[in-house]
């Protein structure tokens, strides 16, 4: 088949020509030939390598682990166990939200259920003080400084924000996007738990 300029192979691929310049500088696409008059020129198969990228990138690889072994597999090499490898690495670090995730949800669980008989008890016009009792359990300590409590705040990953959990002791891996962001917003995290575990932080830093 006939090479191609970059707005037909990027309109066959189903992204921009700037995509298809971008990919180029990170090294997922080799660089392509060029016509007389300068113009870049595209075989086919850079169709169904964007491709691959596209959906690699949706799972979790960065155009940095993908740029790696996409050229060790161009130069002849078997990049094979690195792919297992980075892919295990995501699925752990998945894992390890969808703890703190879980744990998030038993304790806004926790605290609608204490909201709700807080409020039965206010009388009507005074102040239930609700966003308080996020700072603090039953023993009075803050319940924030759990062992290994996740942590809710305004994520990087995606725009608009989003949950950003994390283990405690372990920063999160950030969420990739393969183009520009179009998700709905996720809820904001609260404020109340947010200052807590900066106090929780600010409390082991003392001697």
């Amino acid at each position: 088949m006939p090479l191609q300029l970059i707005s037909t192979a990027a309109r066959a691929a189903g992204v921009s020509a700037d995509t298809l310049r971008f990919y180029e500088r990170k090294g997922v696409l080799p660089p392509p030939t060029r016509s007389a008059a300068g113009y870049r020129l595209y075989s086919p198969s850079v169709v169904e390598r964007v491709r691959v990228v596209r959906r690699a990138m949706a799972v979790g690889f960065t155009l940095e682990e993908l740029a790696r072994v996409l050229r060790a597999r161009d130069t002849g090499g078997v990049p094979c166990r690195e792919v297992r490898a980075i892919a295990a690495r995501k699925l752990e670090d998945i894992e390890q939200r969808l703890r703190a995730l879980r744990a998030v949800k038993r304790d806004l669980q926790a605290a609608l259920e204490d909201w709700d008989a807080r409020l039965e008890r206010t009388p009507s016009g005074r102040q239930a003080r609700l966003l308080d009792t996020l700072a603090h359990d039953a023993s009075g300590h803050a319940s924030a400084c759990g062992h290994a409590s996740p942590s809710l705040r305004p994520g990087r990953g995606m725009a608009g924000g989003s949950l950003d959990v994390s283990v405690e002791g372990r920063a999160p891996a950030p969420l990739k996007t393969t183009g520009p962001a179009r998700d709905k917003k996720a809820p904001a995290a609260m404020p109340a738990l947010r200052n807590a575990q900066d106090e929780c932080i600010s409390e082991r830093r003392q001697p």
